[in-house]
Parts: structure tokens; C-alpha cells; sequence
């Protein structure tokens, strides 16, 4: 499996910084979802 990258926080309210990991092979219940758009709707950049 490929390595995930994604943006984290490391503590509550922390910025946003670039994380990846190796998640491993997948377990017999697992599955592997590619996902090719994502949204980030208006207001939960107020919150």
C-alpha cells in the first residue's frame, strides 16, 4: 500500500502541517478507498 500524506495538527487548535505514514498491509475486514476530490465547505473554516 502507498504511503498516505495529508495535512494534521498535532494538538488541539494547532496549525494544519504536512503528515504522512505508512498505514501497512490491510486486515482481512479492510478496505482501500482512493479518493480523487474533496471539498472543504466555507463554514467550517469559521468554526
Amino acid at each position: 500500500m502507498a504511503e498516505v500524506k495529508a495535512l494534521a495538527a498535532s494538538a488541539a487548535h494547532g496549525q494544519l502541517e504536512p503528515f504522512s505514514y505508512d498505514p501497512g498491509p490491510l486486515g482481512a475486514e479492510e478496505v482501500d478507498i482512493a479518493v480523487e476530490h474533496c471539498g472543504v465547505c466555507h463554514s467550517s473554516l469559521s468554526n
